[in-house]
Parts: structure tokens; sequence; C-alpha cells
């Protein structure tokens, strides 16, 4: 104890603080000499030994760890999502998508919930299991042991264009047995749409000249498995193509025709008629259509798409007519106007043509043909023709060489006589020459005719002081009558006001119109929900009416003035044939004409 290694102890390098801590644990002297011996003398000497060994030990154990530990996968890579869904199904039918979920990991997943995602286009209809919510979007699992699965089985109805692809997405989450982490994965399956078995296809000619008059057909057939509510087929015209006219009519504007039920095995076909103004000759014409039908939410998705190429040929003699100024667009007048037309005609063959001969025809009854005028031309019936006898231009016409003619006619006023709607001044133009054995048809104009509308409104006495006294109270009758001409007008609206100083009754309204009649009194407007007044009103069908009372109680500051009844009536619709706004109004309703005259003052 007094010597280490034949050395006697010397001075410690322990400090003062550390003797001190050792000494009060009751250590004896000897120790803590002992203590202070090492201190001084063993650490100093091997100290970067200990320290080498040290760091030895550390890499050898990194080593060793980084050689024998087992590699480790990641939760994900053990949970198998898939999703299969059919390669193609046909708009508007369904399909069945399949979830499975396999847990290849050595512990149990846990908290499974399944989410799927639809794209738009694709509407849920059932599942098994049941989803948690009704878009079956949601769906909660049973926990999976190790080497367990399950399947989700969803069936859905696929909407959309031909050609689509929509696309289901699966996503994933849970947890493993035993650790608190959350884990997720996802998976997607697309579905290709095909046609439902709807068939269109267009007919029309292989060739044609500018101003000829043609037609194209388009023909459509449901040949699938289910019927149809409603389809509509949209057609794409060309450039320099001018709308004559289809059977049936269109739908909205020119190129949307909307069709009631299409069942299983039902064709319909749609005939359009017009010409080329401008086409550029030696080019192609190209009709598109396409057939929609209905989705879920009311839009239209395409199941059938067709074209069809037209080649336009060279014309040796063009003419065209214009009415305004133009040669196509939709034109409309009233009866009893006066039509004045602009012919051009021009020689576009390498030739000098002769002997031409220019030929308009009215083809309406609607036209007064007495009032035709036509400088140079001979007028026969509904026809005009001019030719070289009456004007010597025409005679010859060289190559490039143009010209022009005019001529009017009158509309009749009333143009028709009987039940037909929709009256119409159409009108046709070709040329001819010598060297040709054919006419050359020009364009076709169409200038509808309004219908004439009309409402009175007349008031009458009912009840009460007459003239009205101060204080008492007056009934009045009022009654407004609706008649139209030759075609319905729809969206009909009539709206007036009642002074608020005067009581609307609303048990005397006609008992026909009383469903359609509203009447508000913070306000006093009265509404008369007219909707479709049809064509002839009034002619071979009775009169549209309304009829109500009003009670009116004078003040002493009317005494001396008739009392107003109605004001600011009007009436407003839509021409279903030519499209005009129509606005009627009546002049604003006294107690004055209700009495018929000065009887309608009020006095005291």
């Amino acid at each position: 104890m007094e010597n280490f290694e034949q050395k006697p102890v010397g001075a410690t390098s322990l400090d003062t603080q550390t003797r001190a801590r050792l000494a009060s644990e009751g250590l004896p002297p000897q120790s803590q000499a002992l203590i202070a011996a090492v201190d001084d003398s063993f650490w100093k000497r091997n100290k970067w030994y200990v320290l080498i060994l040290l760091v030895a030990v550390g890499v050898i154990g990194v080593l060793a760890y980084a050689a024998f530990r087992k590699p480790t996968v990641s939760a994900e890579t053990r949970i198998v999502l898939e999703v299969t869904a059919p390669a193609e199904v046909q708009s508007g039918n369904e399909g069945v998508v399949k979830t499975v979920i396999t847990n290849n990991d050595s512990k149990t997943i846990e908290k499974l919930e399944l989410e799927l995602v639809y794209p738009n286009g694709v509407v849920y209809v059932s599942s098994n299991p049941a989803a948690q919510n009704l878009s079956g979007s949601v769906f909660s699992l049973p926990n999976l042991s190790p080497g367990q699965n399950v399947a989700v089985l969803t069936k859905l109805r696929y909407e959309g264009g031909v050609g689509e692809n929509r696309q289901v997405t699966a996503k994933l989450r849970y947890k493993l047995s035993g650790l608190s982490a959350e884990f997720g994965t996802q998976a997607q399956a697309a579905t290709k749409l095909v046609a439902a078995g709807v068939t269109l296809d267009i007919q029309g000619p292989q060739n044609a000249t500018n101003s000829e008059l043609i037609t194209y057909t388009i023909e459509y057939a449901n040949q699938s498995q289910q019927s149809f509510d409603r389809v509509r087929v949209k057609v794409a015209l060309p450039p320099g193509f001018q709308f004559a006219g289809s059977q049936p009519t269109p739908s909205q504007g020119k190129d949307t025709w909307d069709i009631l039920g299409l069942p299983v095995g039902q064709s319909g076909q749609i005939a359009i008629s017009g010409a080329y103004q401008s086409a550029t000759p030696g080019q192609g014409a190209v009709v598109a259509a396409e057939l929609l039908v209905p989705d879920a939410s009311g839009g239209y998705f395409t199941q059938g798409q067709a074209s069809f190429a037209t080649q336009i040929a060279q014309t040796p003699l063009l003419v065209a007519q214009a009415w305004s100024g133009k040669t196509e667009g939709d034109f409309n007048t009233d009866p009893g106007e006066g039509l004045q037309y602009h012919i051009t005609f021009k020689n576009n063959a390498p030739v000098a043509a002769r002997g031409v001969r220019v030929i308009f025809t009215v083809e309406s009854l609607t036209a007064d043909l007495s009032t035709i005028s036509a400088e140079g031309a001979v007028i026969s019936g509904n026809t005009v023709t001019w030719s070289a006898a009456s004007r010597p231009a025409l005679e010859v016409l060289n190559p490039n060489e143009s010209g022009s003619l005019d001529v009017s006619v009158r509309v009749k006023n009333p143009p028709i006589k009987d039940r037909s709607v929709n009256p119409d001044v159409v009108t046709s133009v070709k040329i001819i020459s010598n060297e040709y054995d054919a006419y050359m048809p020009g364009n076709q104009l169409q200038v509808k005719l309004n219908t004439q509308p009309r409402l009175e409104g007349v008031s009458s006495f009912t009840s009460g002081p007459k003239p009205p006294k101060v204080g008492q109270v007056t009934r009045y009758t009022i009654t407004l009558s609706l008649r139209n001409t030759t075609n319905d007008v729809t969206g009909g609206l009539f709206t007036a006001y009642i002074p608020n100083t005067n009581g609307f009754d609303m048990s005397s309204v006609t008992k026909a119109e009383a469903g359609k009649v509203t009447y508000d009194s913070s306000t006093g407007k009265l509404v008369w929900s007219v909707d479709t007044l049809p064509a002839h009103t009034g002619e071979f069908s009775p009169v549209r009416s309304l009829q109500f009372q009003v009670s009116a109680t004078p003040a002493s500051a009317q005494i001396g003035r008739p009392i107003v009844l109605m004001k600011d009536a009007v009436f407003k619709g839509v021409d279903s044939f030519t499209q005009k706004p129509v606005t009627l109004q009546v002049a604003d309703m006294t107690s004055q004409e209700a009495a018929g005259g000065g009887a309608g003052q009020v006095v005291p």
C-alpha cells in the first residue's frame, strides 16, 4: 500500500475539493494515497493506449452491426393495394371496380379506412361491403392478419364523351399492430368510354357548285339495349354554306335538334337544305355532326360523330339575290311591308355567254303578286324574267363580266286568311345561257313574317256612387283581351300596377286565369303569366282574356279629379317564328273612362 511499482507515493494530483470529498466518505488515508498515486502515474503513462483501445472497439462494433444486421422493409411495401376496372364501358352504362387489400406483413394491420375518389362523369351506384357515406367513397374495413386480404366491389355508372378516360383512385390508411404511426398508400385504374350503341351517319352530294341548292341528310339510330328519354343532334355547317331550312326545324338556332325519346331500335333523320355562296371552287367543304345524350346532371356528352365532305365545283354562270344588302341570314318583316331584292350575276367561264336569261320567282302565297315591279323584265304571275329582248346587256356576257338587276314586291296584309302558321316570303333565282342545257340555281331567301298580337283593355263602372264620392267605396271592372295572328308568342307576361289606395279583389279574377295571376299588395304590382299565346287567338280560337275588379275610396284631396284604376300596363313575349321581341301596352285606366266621361271625377 505504501509503494506502487517500487516507487514511493509522491504528491497527489487530486485537487483539494476531490480529496475533501474522499475524506468525507470515510476512506482511510492509505486508500486515498493509493488513488492519488494511480491518478498521478498510471493514467499519465497509459492514457493514449486506453483512448486508442476505446476507438478501436467502437469501430469494430459499427462494422459488425453493418455486416450482420437484418435489412428492414417499410410497412407500405408489405401492404398491397390493387384496383381493377373494366378496360372499356359504353357511356351511360355501369361497370364494377374491384379494390383488393393484401397484408404481406408479419404484423396485423388495423383501423383500415379505404377512400375511393371518383372523377366527374363517374357516379356511385352500390357496393359490397356497404359504404360509410351516401356518395360511396369511404369504407371502414376489418383488421387483416398476416397473409389475409379483403375485397371491395363498387358498381359505378360511367358518363362522358366517346374516347374519354375515367380514372378511379383508391387511397388506403391503416396502422400496424403495436405501432402508433399511421401508414398510407394508393392505386389507380382507368376506364375508356366507348359509344353507347347509338349510330350517326351523314349523306349528301359528292360535288356541288356555289348557289346550287343541295340537301344533307343526317341519320341516327339507337342500336343499344337502353332507351333514351332525349338525345340531341348538333351540326357544324362549313363556312360559306347558307342554311335554307330543315325538316324537322331546329330546336335552337340553325345547328341544334332536340329529339324527345329514342327507344331501343328506333331511328330518325334530319334533312338540311341550303347552298354554298362563297366556298372556294376546288376545295372540300365538310359537314360534321355529333349525337349527344344527357348525363345525370342534365348536361350532354357525345356518343356518336360523323362527317361528310363535298367538293366545290366551278360554276360557269353565277347568280345571287340579296335582301337588305345580305345574301344570307335571318330576315323578318311585318305584313304589308315592301320587299326590295337586288340580284347580281357574273360569267365565270372562259368563254362568252350568249342569250343570258335570269329568272326570279316568288314561291309564297303571302306576297301580293300584283305589286311586283322590275325594270326591263317580263312579269308573269309569280315569275320575273330578264332577257336580251328587254335588256340588251344580256345578249352577250363576256368572261368575268357581271351585272345587276332589281325587283320589288309587297307582302299581303293580312298575309294569310286560313289557320296556317309561320308565314314567310320565299324567293329563288336562277340563270342560263345558250351554251348550257340546264339552269344554274342561285341562292334562296326566306323572309319570315312577324305575328301581329294585340292587347286591349277596358274599364267599366260596377257599383257604388257615380260619380265617386269622398269616403265612399266605388267598384270598377277591368277587362284585358289578348289576340294574335300568325305565329305563337312564347314567354308571355303581363304586368301592371293597381294604386295602393284601390282594393284589388282576387276573388273576382277570371276562373280560367286565376292560377296564373299574382298580386303584391305592398307594391300594387299585378302579374299575369300568359306563357304561350297561340297563333290565331281571337281569330280561330277564343280571345285570351283576364277580368277583375278594383274598389276605390277617394280622399278629399282627389276632389275634381278622376281615380287612377290601373297604370303602366305592358305585355311582353317573343315571336316563336321570327324570334322578334313583342311589346304591347295599354293606356292608363281611370274612373273617368269607366264612367263614360265626367261622371268619373271625385265629388265631395
